[in-house]
């Protein structure tokens, strides 16, 4: 029930963020490719590094194995904010 409560929460924000880039940034022509690439590349690549993680760390980990992705996230969207002038609506 998480996981499916997960991705219905978080849908719309990938196919929301490619305008939204496209906007930002609109020099990039090829930023939505590589963003398309990127989370390819992530969806393959998560699965064994979680696992590798909680193989070194620990089944305890996986809070703070996951939480770090979501930090670097934010970081780069915050970022994002600041490098772009783009601020969210109040």
């Amino acid at each position: 029930m998480t996981c499916e409560v997960t991705v219905i929460v978080h849908a719309p924000i990938f196919p929301t963020g490619l305008p939204w880039l496209s906007r930002a940034v609109p020099r990039a022509r090829r930023a939505g490719a590589y963003v398309i690439a990127a989370s390819m590349i992530g969806g393959v690549a998560a699965g064994p590094v979680l696992g590798k993680g909680i193989e070194l760390a620990g089944v305890d980990a996986v809070p703070m194995l996951l939480a770090l992705p979501a930090a670097g996230c934010l970081a780069a969207t915050w970022w994002l904010i600041r490098a772009t002038g783009d601020r969210p609506p109040s």
